[in-house]
């Protein structure tokens, strides 16, 4: 449902409606994508079979929409899918090993993002990507990584992540990385498509 919601978001920035037939297509396919994937190999050609499917309808539909769906509304449900589908593909896929998993990588979120604020504020003196989002730092950027570090280390006392600590912080680093990048990526989706607001999920 939060995925589903999430595209919904997507959607609306482009001026998508999600009952509509490419919106309604678009939500299938994530569907599609979402299939727990121990559920056996039929779900993986269902994946396949169905994902090549949608993208052709939602690529024909800019002929019988005679334009007004255009090729690029066709390519931005396709990747809208993708950018949604795989993040809550991959968080599905998490929880069934364990909930811990899911609180440490959300730790890592909100304290990557306290601390680019923080180190934004106090030492941001050089723009990361000011055409994007002008207001984010690299001070803020690596002050993020750094605050996201403490995760691992104060989890580890209390938590088993069945990890060794050196690959947990590789995987903090990687994870706090993304998300920032992830940010970006929606700074830039609202920037082109001159919203001021993504929704609440995204």
């Amino acid at each position: 449902l939060l995925a589903l919601i999430a595209l919904k978001e997507l959607l609306n920035m482009n001026m998508i409606k999600f009952l509509s037939i490419p919106g309604l297509i678009s939500a299938l396919a994530l569907i599609i994508i979402m299939l727990p994937q121990d559920a056996g190999e039929w779900v993986q050609v269902i994946q396949l079979k169905g994902l090549i499917a949608m993208s052709f309808i939602v690529l024909s539909y800019t002929v019988l929409s005679k334009n007004r769906f255009s090729f690029m509304d066709a390519a931005f449900c396709l990747m809208s899918v993708a950018y949604v589908g795989i993040g809550f593909m991959y968080f599905y896929e998490t929880r069934s090993e364990g909930l811990r998993y899911i609180l440490f990588a959300f730790l890592i979120v909100w304290l990557t993002d306290t601390g680019a604020y923080i180190f934004g504020r106090l030492m941001g003196k050089h723009k990361l990507w000011p055409v994007i989002s002008p207001n984010k730092t690299i001070e803020g950027f690596f002050g993020g990584i750094l605050c996201s570090i403490l995760v691992p280390l104060v989890m580890q006392m209390f938590v088993d992540l069945h990890m060794n600590i050196w690959l947990l912080l590789l995987v903090t680093i990687v994870l706090s990385m993304f998300g920032q990048l992830g940010d970006l990526v929606e700074s830039g989706f609202k920037r082109h498509f001159g919203v001021k607001d993504s929704g609440r999920i995204l």
